[in-house]
């Protein structure tokens, strides 16, 4: 079998495939390889023999992409023999689809240290998987807003982060009043119907990557404002009690569904030693006092 046999086999591989020497020049490219370039807005008539793949993944680097050096570091080391093989996913996204790629590099069997496969293989579906069941464990499957677990996630790390940078966290306790009489009035149905409206009013306000929208489960909700202020979040939560009132879920005779808020608002670097779980107990018992004093009123501690 001649040489043009196997090019063709390589060609008609969905995996794309270069072939590299120890100096890391590329001797082969498949047409995946030079397919998947043109997709991603790469001139058709640029020639990849000759190249040296290191510095494209250094330009690459220079461009931004900050898990270049992790690529460049991998290959060098089955280059130099310290390791047998290297194997590294990473993002690829295009500004319309996301998408992922495990980069994979090997020795060419019985080319002793002369020639080295890499390969490209999309695994965007079992990405996308993994984010649909990622998603689903930490979001409320009524609302759509995230749960419990994942309040607990983002808050360590958005604690941290206020505490690197000395900015404020605002933590804001939320509960609905009188959803249990809504419900034994006018169904479970309602009442589900009942919190998807409110979930609706707070999701957007959680509209940067400091920010969450949590459900905890029955009439109880949360909203974190990282890097915030507490004018900011008093006005906020004023909002959100007014938008709730007007979503007119009456009672027969009297009273309305409405919400109560506790709100605190601190700098960790600079609250006395005050902890996270210190932060959260403090919104928890702001709420408490906006019940006691008589409910859809927002109180601040």
């Amino acid at each position: 079998m001649d040489n043009l046999f196997f090019r063709d086999i390589l060609d008609s591989l969905e995996e794309q495939l270069a072939i590299i020497d120890n100096q890391a020049f590329i001797t082969f490219v498949n047409e995946s390889w030079m397919k998947f370039y043109v997709e991603n807005g790469g001139n058709p008539n640029y020639q990849w023999l000759g190249r040296n793949y290191l510095k494209v993944c250094e330009a690459s680097h220079f461009n931004g992409d900050v898990l270049a050096i992790d690529a460049i570091t991998g290959i060098k080391s089955v280059l130099q023999g310290d390791r047998p093989a290297f194997s590294f996913e990473y993002p690829c996204h295009s500004p319309n689809t996301q998408r992922w790629f495990i980069l994979r590099m090997v020795p060419a069997k019985g080319r002793h240290g002369t020639a080295f496969v890499l390969t490209h293989q999309n695994i965007t579906l079992r990405k996308l998987a993994e984010q649909a069941i990622t998603k689903q464990s930490l979001h409320d499957p009524l609302t759509g807003l995230s749960n419990r677990r994942h309040f607990d996630i983002f808050m360590e790390e958005q604690w941290r982060r206020c505490k690197r940078d000395c900015t404020a966290i605002c933590i804001m306790m939320l509960d609905l009043d009188n959803l249990k009489r809504y419900n034994d009035e006018y169904g479970h149905l309602a009442g589900d119907e009942c919190l998807k409206n409110v979930a609706d009013i707070l999701q957007p306000y959680a509209a940067r990557a400091s920010d969450l929208c949590i459900r905890f489960g029955g009439d109880e909700f949360s909203l974190v404002l990282g890097n915030s202020t507490i004018e900011h979040g008093t006005a906020i939560a004023h909002k959100i009690i007014n938008a709730v009132s007007h979503l007119g879920m009456h009672l027969p005779n009297r009273g309305q569904v409405g919400i109560s808020i506790g709100l605190t608002c601190r700098i960790p670097e600079k609250s006395g030693g005050i902890t996270l779980k210190d932060c959260i107990a403090l919104a928890d018992r702001a709420l408490y006092k906006a019940k006691k004093n008589g409910r859809n009123r927002l109180e601040i501690l």
